[in-house]
């Protein structure tokens, strides 16, 4: 066994193989984000790992081997901490062509060649907590003291719509770092998004785009949140940090 490596599993959980990638995925202050591994919803062959300092690595055939992706930034404060394909990018079979990687301290970098290049979003937040991409939009939480490379940018809540982004933060803890984000996918102006572990316990709900929020009465120390795909009536929240 080695220290750092990508498990996989064929049979549900009961057995699971190290596939020998040995690259460190995150340090412990920093556990509390992500996702940084991906696998294409058009073709679960092809898996985005993100790294700690070795920037993006992508395989092409189920993990059993591995390419670092070019145009990703390899010294980044905290490495890759959120990665989204775009499920409407491509086809059930050959792949998506666009996804979203994160790099902490640098921005959102995107491809449209299904992972042969990158390029920076201008504008993007640099230090990237979690990430959603539904009806077209992407949005993304930002914890700037998740990261030591110098920034101008505010904690909060980003959106990428009509090729620009834009700052939603509810007004309450505006410039605040946020972390859980959780979008409907059947109606992407519902979100529902909390503050950073240790920053704060407030969590907020949107039902247009972020143009207007409410606090929920319901608080916790939350990193991560999400709705049910098979009922977004429900959701799920992880507790403590």
């Amino acid at each position: 066994a080695t220290a750092y490596d990508v498990l996989k599993t064929t049979d549900g959980g009961r057995s699971w193989r190290e596939l020998g990638l040995n690259r460190k995925l995150t340090d412990s202050q920093n556990r509390l984000i992500g996702e940084a591994i991906a696998v294409d919803p058009n073709d679960s062959n092809t898996i985005f790992f993100g790294s700690d300092k070795e920037g993006l690595f992508i395989s092409r055939d189920g993990g059993e081997h591995w390419i670092r992706a070019i145009g990703i930034p390899q010294d980044s404060d905290y490495g890759i901490r959120c990665m989204v394909f775009d499920e409407n990018s491509g086809e059930s079979g050959k792949g998506s062509q666009t996804a979203y990687v994160g790099v902490s301290g640098y921005g959102v970098y995107v491809t449209h060649d299904g992972g042969k290049s990158f390029t920076k979003m201008n504008g993007s937040p640099t230090h990237q907590a979690r990430m959603k991409l539904a009806g077209g939009r992407l949005y993304v939480t930002m914890m700037k003291k998740s990261g030591t490379m110098a920034t101008s940018m505010q904690g909060g809540l980003y959106v990428y719509r009509n090729s620009e982004w834009k700052n939603i933060t509810p007004p309450p803890v505006y410039g605040k770092d946020m972390a859980a984000l959780a979008v409907r996918e059947s109606d992407p102006d519902y979100i529902i998004t909390a503050m950073a572990p240790f920053v704060g316990t407030d969590m907020f709900r949107s039902r247009d785009g972020g143009a207007t929020w409410e606090k929920l009465a319901y608080t916790r120390n939350s990193a991560d949140i999400c709705f049910n795909p098979l009922n977004e009536k429900e959701l799920f929240i992880t507790y403590g940090a």
